[in-house]
């Protein structure tokens, strides 16, 4: 669940092992207005968001991905992921290919 505001009930919540992601905590609960609407446009933390996009989070937060965008954004992170493998399986146990990969990771950022 993700919510543009703050929440209650915390521990409540943890012990459902149910993942929320909000702006913080209160004590008090807010008033009650109304049901609310399913399947419209929404913003939500000044991003906007419209039915069947799609929402990924983890411990480091939320992101959005556009329906028309879910092809893209996933062969680009199937790249990613590939590239992140063989970078590790070559630099795995061996201290001297961690510190070639960081001086020309820091340089290429100094170029920049």
């Amino acid at each position: 669940m993700v919510v543009d505001g703050v929440i209650r009930d915390i521990i409540g919540i943890k012990q459902l092992d149910f993942p929320v992601f909000c702006k913080g905590t209160a004590v008090a609960a807010s008033a009650k207005a109304g049901w609310g609407q399913m399947n419209v446009p929404i913003s939500c933390g000044g991003t906007s968001i419209s039915p069947g996009d799609m929402i990924v989070g983890d411990a480091d937060g939320v992101v959005v991905i556009p329906q028309s965008m879910e092809q893209q954004i996933l062969s680009q992170a199937l790249d990613k992921l590939a590239k992140d493998q063989a970078r590790e399986a070559s630099v795995s146990g061996n201290p001297d290919a961690v510190r070639a990969y960081l001086d020309e990771f820091l340089a290429h950022a100094k170029r920049k």
